[in-house]
């Protein structure tokens, strides 16, 4: 996808203008002979290269927990944020290296180019990007959110790097349009964080933006960071400290119907915090490429191969995908049985042979070396869509994700429902914000018949029983708030029922003889 233009022969080109370049498509054969020199950061900000994503959380926090207006600090805040000493440490000729006005300096410009020179892996480093710049919190990105984004990176990179030009407007902008538009196929005025990271996993453009800085941080990173704030802020979001009281089976459920890498200590509540809201999303569309039944082979695939855990070892993998006859034997193994909570779908065959032939191709595992070369270690779910269908749109592998996390969500609450028969079973709405989010399909808020259909998990006499019986307001289909009522009446229920089990025969008798629960009452 580099496309044919060649630039003519000189000296190298900038490592900001490769990057601009690769974006658009402008870079050919000549130009990437000049590409091996090496990025050369300034020593003023040694200090600040290397960091984990744990201490760009905490610098970020230490920001947004202290600062009520804008985003610009001074020197002092600065040295604060970051933990540094104004002369021991170099804060000061850090601080001189961004180029302040006023005495003050932009903190996105500074987050910008420490995400990238960071010690993560270049799709966690998008993934923090994407977080820093949600700037309202609504779970994607505007046309104005991302033109922030590429303007605070490129000139951090001009601040941070040694040769590089600042950037110009109007080729930002060229950029900018260049990204929206290849992502936002439909015109929905938006870029969600799973579209990014799948841009994010097949640009050449940002592997060699990030690469040159290597990292050694096997871990994958693919979920959102909700950052705190004090108690104002530009955009008259409020946020309040959420501290769960859920008991450990219901940790387990808000974590286990996840797919994504991310370790939980991760996604571990932090006070206070910005409140979950319903994200919007994209209007359904149906896929072109795909169907049900691909994400359900998908599915039993990854989890086979993933035996447990959230990602797949990038060397199993690659030795699977490069024999024909052990690939096919995996999926056959993996979909033979019949995983509990879900159903075969009835071309389950026919498309079986379409997705292992499109994963045993050669074009996956020149791909997996690829992304090996570029220091992973693991391959994510998603990782698994974009090796195997490189061309595909980000909407669409959206999409088949979604049903994965679907058929996976399924399969999750039989087992979690099995083990809660033996402990007191406690559900928020946090774990009911998960499953509804996970479940809803089409992302109106509401589930009606056919979606419950659709889960292949009930028939349509059982889903139309299910609607009648709990849609209070008769528009039949269950709003979120429908759930939370009906969960709430089945904890109390369940409650009674495990207060029964425990208690001791005598102790039963007496709760059923009303005379001796009277002369209980008067003695007392």
């Amino acid at each position: 996808q580099d496309g044919a233009a060649a630039a003519p022969n000189g000296p190298a080109t900038p490592f900001c203008a490769r990057f601009a370049l690769r974006a658009m498509g402008l870079s050919g054969s000549s130009l990437r002979e000049n590409m091996r020199r090496p990025p050369e950061v300034w020593s003023h900000l040694r200090p600040l290269r290397g960091w984990t994503r744990e201490d760009l959380r905490e610098a970020y926090e230490v920001f947004a927990t202290s600062m009520s207006v804008g985003h610009c600090v001074d020197l002092s805040d600065f040295c604060r944020i970051f933990d540094l000493q104004e002369e021991t440490d170099g804060g000061a000729a850090a601080f001189e290296q961004f180029r302040p006005r006023e005495g003050r300096i932009d903190i996105l410009r500074v987050m910008a180019i420490m995400a990238v020179i960071s010690n993560q892996h270049f799709v966690s480093r998008a993934a923090f990007l994407f977080s820093v710049f949600d700037l309202k919190g609504a779970g994607h990105l505007s046309r104005a959110e991302l033109a922030i984004a590429l303007v605070s990176l490129f000139k951090g990179l001009a601040c941070a790097v040694r040769g590089q030009p600042w950037p110009d407007a109007a080729e930002v902008d060229r950029i900018v349009n260049e990204v929206f538009e290849r992502i936002d196929v439909g015109g929905d005025g938006m870029v969600t964080l799973g579209e990014c990271l799948t841009y994010a996993y097949r640009s050449r453009a940002w592997r060699d933006l990030t690469c040159p800085f290597a990292s050694q941080e096997p871990q994958l990173y693919e979920e959102q960071i909700r950052f705190p704030i004090g108690q104002s802020n530009d955009f008259g979001v409020s946020w309040t400290s959420t501290t769960s009281k859920s008991s450990k089976a219901a940790r387990r459920l808000r974590n286990r119907i996840r797919l994504s890498p991310d370790p939980i200590d991760e996604l571990a509540p932090r006070a206070p915090r910005r409140p979950l809201a319903r994200l919007r999303r994209r209007p359904w569309r149906q896929p072109k490429t795909f169907t049900r039944g691909h994400a359900w082979c998908l599915w039993c695939f990854f989890k086979l191969m993933a035996k447990g855990n959230r990602a797949i070892e990038i060397e199993e993998l690659s030795r699977t995908v490069s024999d024909d006859l052990i690939c096919a034997a995996v999926f056959e193994q993996a979909t033979s049985g019949q995983m509990e909570g879900t159903h075969r779908p009835d071309n389950a065959h026919e498309i079986l042979q379409r997705v292992c032939l499109q994963l045993s191709g050669g074009h996956v595992r020149e791909r997996l070396d690829i992304l090996k070369a570029a220091g992973t270690r693991w391959v994510s779910l998603r990782a698994l869509c974009v090796v195997a269908w490189p061309l595909v749109e980000e909407s669409s592998i959206e999409v088949l994700l979604q049903w994965c996390r679907a058929y996976h969500a399924q399969f999750t609450l039989v087992e979690v429902m099995a083990e809660l028969r033996e402990e007191d079973p406690m559900l928020d709405a946090e774990d009911v914000e998960a499953v509804f989010e996970v479940l809803d399909g089409n992302g109106d808020g509401q589930m009606g018949t056919d979606h419950l259909i659709k889960l292949d998990t009930v028939s349509l006499q059982t889903a139309r029983e299910i609607v009648d019986r709990t849609d209070c307001d008769s528009t039949h289909l269950l709003s979120k708030a429908e759930i939370k009522a009906i969960i709430f009446h089945l904890e109390l229920a369940f409650r009674e029922q495990f207060k029964a089990t425990a208690a001791s025969p005598q102790e039963r008798s007496d709760s059923r003889s009303p005379s001796r629960r009277a002369n209980q009452g008067r003695t007392a």
